[in-house]
């Protein structure tokens, strides 16, 4: 399906990895240290370059491509999710509520919602426009959220748990 997200790890020096997030024949953005590079699909045009306070640890696009979210931070260390607009590389927000590094990152179809997991193992649904946290939640049996996705309506968050659950919270029940 060409329209879906397909994110994937590139080894690099010493055996780490950096996320990679793309779609088909559009944009592609590649994180490094400090900053995510965003390029052109097919032409691997470099398009623009944009700020992070640090390590990047997972990348989502919107479905149009035009939104770009990164999860930041290092263990033991507050993180931050970051939302840009890809057209000029504007911030449009910053999410700042985890105690601990953010591991993973979401972003609803409709562009409205931003979901973050972090190594403090807590679950984060904010509103894109004000910032705010709409649901935070714990990490099923104290683990850490790995991977994170909505539903296709949006209606509920289905997490990956570096422990092997999963889990899935209805975003208007908050259960």
């Amino acid at each position: 399906n060409p329209e879906a997200d397909l994110t994937v790890e590139i080894g690099v020096q010493g055996g780490a990895s950096k996320p990679v997030e793309f779609r088909l024949g559009e944009l592609f953005a590649v994180a490094r240290f400090g900053e995510v590079g965003l390029f052109q699909g097919v032409s691997k045009k470099s398009i623009k370059k944009l700020e992070t306070p640090g390590k990047v640890n997972d990348l989502k696009f919107d479905k149009t491509s035009s939104l770009l979210v990164a999860a930041t931070g290092l263990a033991g260390v507050r993180g931050e999710a970051i939302l840009w607009d890809t057209t000029d590389g504007n911030v449009i927000q910053s999410f700042k509520g985890h105690s601990d590094a953010i591991y993973c990152v979401a972003i609803s179809t409709d562009g409205n919602l931003v979901a973050t997991g972090s190594y403090d193992r807590q679950i984060i649904v904010w509103d894109v426009e004000t910032g705010t946290q709409l649901l935070r939640a714990p990490g099923m049996n104290g683990s850490t959220a790995g991977r994170i996705w909505f539903s296709p309506d949006d209606a509920r968050l289905v997490v990956a748990y570096f422990d092997g659950h999963m889990g899935v919270w209805d975003i208007q029940t908050r259960e």
